[in-house]
């Protein structure tokens, strides 16, 4: 296993790359009403390590509007890896953003990578990423105007007639 020397990182880990994927495509302009992937690609260095990847997503006002990690209490599903020993060698980490959680706009993102734990940090990169979520033509087709908000979740509305 060879990591380039230029790698940010130390001798436990090397940061390879953190992209964006939408729609199965490497984007910078992915859309809001596909599923937004943030995929983190790293060099394990160490032999039986354990790690922790954590992303910040800000707004374009720098307004953190969630952090994330793959972690139980994180994530919908456990992630296998979360607490096996890691052999040497290369790595990807990666988050799902559900469809039309975020608003459209710039975001920026800051990558961890941890040991054990968040008191265990070995890589942080702040703003190593932005991408500009798009809308889709069926966003404005009943909503004139600016979205405001830092998300956009779509919720279930019931309206009952009740007399």
């Amino acid at each position: 296993m060879e990591a380039p020397a230029t790698a940010p990182g130390n001798d436990q880990v090397k940061l390879r790359a953190v992209r964006i994927i939408s729609d199965g495509n490497i984007t910078g302009k992915p859309r809001i009403d596909k599923e937004i992937e943030i995929q983190v690609d790293y060099w394990n260095m160490e032999k039986d390590a354990r790690r922790l990847i954590s992303i910040h997503v800000y707004n374009s006002m720098g307004i953190l509007i969630f952090t994330s990690a793959n972690t139980n209490c994180a994530s919908l599903v456990p992630d296998p890896w979360l607490t096996k020993k890691y052999p040497q060698g290369l790595f990807v980490t990666s988050c799902t953003i559900p469809i039309s959680l975020l608003n459209n706009g710039v975001h920026n993102v800051d990558v961890f990578i941890n040991g054990v734990g968040s008191h265990d940090n070995i890589i942080s990169t702040r703003n190593i990423l932005s991408f500009d979520a798009q809308e889709s033509e069926g966003d404005r087709s009943e909503h004139l105007g600016e979205w405001t908000g830092a998300v956009r979740p779509r919720l279930l509305w019931q309206t009952r007639h009740i007399e």
